[in-house]
């Protein structure tokens, strides 16, 4: 048996207690942030992907359209993130601090499907991506959910 003075005994209490925390905290960023985006009903809309009903989580604030899916772990299967802005424009999308790939849809006002990226990866960080016309909405999904629908420029999703 070890015999410890209580100043040696704070350190070693210390320092376990200082592991743990960090133990904790490290799951918790990897286990609940990562679907966090998910967590909140509230934040979900149903919406319609010509024909194809998908859960979208609704990035309609600066933060959240920067934040995007970042940190996020993976969509499950018909999930998204739909990014809305209040005027029509050439928005970006890179895929910073992604960890898996995605197919983005850029869409009129109207929901008229303007351009499409498909499987875009993380190794393509820092390339940016954009339509070619004025955009008002930007949806991201899972990688193959573009060929698996055979979405293509002038298909229509109904928000």
């Amino acid at each position: 048996m070890h015999s410890h003075t209580p100043h040696a005994r704070a350190i070693i209490v210390g320092t376990l207690f200082l592991i743990g925390a960090f133990a904790v905290g490290f799951l918790v960023m990897n286990i609940v942030g990562k679907s966090a985006v998910f967590e909140d009903s509230s934040a979900l809309e149903r919406i319609n992907v010509a024909g194809a009903p998908v859960t979208v989580f609704v990035a309609d604030t600066a933060e959240k359209q920067v934040r995007g899916l970042s940190g996020v772990a993976e969509l499950p299967p018909n999930h998204g993130m739909l990014f809305v802005f209040e005027k029509d424009d050439f928005y970006t999308i890179w895929m910073k601090d992604m960890q898996f790939a995605i197919d983005v849809l850029w869409m009129e006002e109207s929901g008229t499907i303007i351009h499409i990226e498909e499987s875009l990866t993380p190794s393509t960080y820092p390339r940016t991506f954009t339509s070619e016309k004025p955009a008002r909405f930007i949806l991201e999904l899972p990688a193959g959910f573009v060929r698996e629908h055979a979405l293509s420029a002038g298909s229509i999703v109904t928000i």
